[in-house]
């Protein structure tokens, strides 16, 4: 399998994300080193079943990309090697963070999309300079090159309505048990169910006999989980692994 080869722009948007430090270690590093490491191994990408299994099981949708920006993170070339082709336990905790790195992912390409337009626009910008020294373009020509290009409308207000979506929950399972505590349905990707109270949200299994990993151990609820905080009592804690 060919391996994906990091664009520059691609490097760098996702280094500027993680703040300039590994990802899995948390320690900062310059930009020549950074290496991009794969949160899901991308040899799955032979493993056709394996993948869609993951998919549903860690709720990536099946939207989800092993190379795009929701599955790329900054890291150390020891980091990187360390991991190797491992795949993350399915536990709370990882969920939260695949969770944020789908979030994040349409903001990175339109990072990227602002960086290869800025790239463009100097090349651009160097070749009406270069045409005005030699002669072949006049400033006049310039202005009157722009006084013909509209403006951008304003973009009009975009509203987000969260639904409810209680009918793909699964009877019986820990999601259908916290619809009756308050909690309400906006979303359920594969066998997890994201809910929210008004005020926090979290993440709680749709299954019926959902991994024990996902019990906290104080209350003996299966959630809902905020990364590490479980939202019935407050309680936090590192999930199983």
């Amino acid at each position: 399998m060919a391996k994906h080869v990091f664009s520059p722009d691609e490097r760098f948007v996702v280094y500027l994300a993680d703040g300039g430090k590994c990802f899995w270690c948390g320690q900062p590093l310059i930009f020549r080193d950074v290496q991009i490491d794969h949160v899901f191994p991308e040899n799955l990408l032979e493993k056709v079943e394996t993948l869609e299994d993951i998919k549903t099981g860690y709720a990536l949708g099946e939207e989800f990309s092993i190379n795009g920006f929701e599955n790329w993170v900054t890291c150390h070339q020891g980091c990187n090697i360390r991991k190797s082709d491992s795949i993350l336990p399915n536990a709370p905790q990882t969920l939260f963070t695949v969770n944020q790195l789908r979030a994040r992912a349409p903001k990175l390409k339109a990072e990227q999309q602002k960086f290869l337009s800025r790239k463009r626009g100097g090349e651009i910008l160097g070749q009406l300079a270069c045409a005005l020294t030699a002669g072949s373009l006049t400033q006049a020509d310039v202005m009157e090159i722009m006084l013909d290009i509209p403006m951008a409308s304003a973009s009009a207000e975009v509203k987000i309505r969260i639904a409810e979506h209680t009918e793909l929950i699964v009877p019986n399972s820990p999601a259908a048990l916290s619809t009756s505590q308050g909690w309400k349905v906006h979303s359920v990707t594969g066998n997890i169910a994201h809910v929210h109270d008004g005020k926090v949200s979290g993440m709680i299994p749709n299954v019926v006999n959902p991994h024990e990993s996902w019990r906290c151990s104080r209350c003996g609820e299966f959630g809902p989980w905020d990364g590490i905080m479980c939202r019935t009592c407050g309680n936090r804690e590192e999930p199983d692994c």
